[in-house]
């Protein structure tokens, strides 16, 4: 009777999650533009979003965590949502974005190459890398996905 139950569940939800309407997440104003260039950079590189753009429900700011924690950004499957420290510069904040997208998205990992976007560490302090080296960076970044 138990593995009928979980059997049945699972059918269930997978016919739900089926027939789930598709819809964008809610994204925070201020990430907004990154979250669009993302989306846009996909489609320039011939991606399709996963299911899990489609079950992302929101994409927030924050610029303190209540926990004490100083990370930059992380996804919370359970709750289908990202989070991404705001309070550095433009550069810095859309690095976190794709960053952030990447594991979500396209379940990227870390890579061990210093100053890459899916990097471990992101480089807060020097504003101007991110900038100059963007276009080697998302090209490195995006063949990454493809692999």
């Amino acid at each position: 009777m138990l593995i009928f139950c979980c059997v049945a569940s699972i059918i269930l939800f997978s016919i739900y999650d089926n027939t789930k309407e598709k819809s964008e997440p809610i994204v925070d104003s201020v990430l907004s533009p990154y979250v669009d260039e993302w989306k846009n950079d996909c489609k320039s590189h011939g991606l399709e979003m996963t299911d899990d753009w489609w079950r992302l429900e929101r994409i927030y700011a924050v610029y303190v965590y209540t926990d004490g924690d100083n990370r930059l950004g992380m996804g919370n499957r359970i709750a289908q949502t990202i989070q991404v420290k705001a309070d550095y510069s433009d550069d810095v904040v859309k690095c976190i974005v794709y960053h952030e997208l990447g594991h979500y998205v396209f379940r990227l990992d870390h890579c061990s190459e210093s100053g890459q976007i899916m990097s471990e560490t992101i480089h807060t302090q020097e504003d101007s890398y991110y900038g100059v080296n963007w276009q080697e960076l998302k090209e490195e970044y995006f063949d990454s996905i493809k692999r």
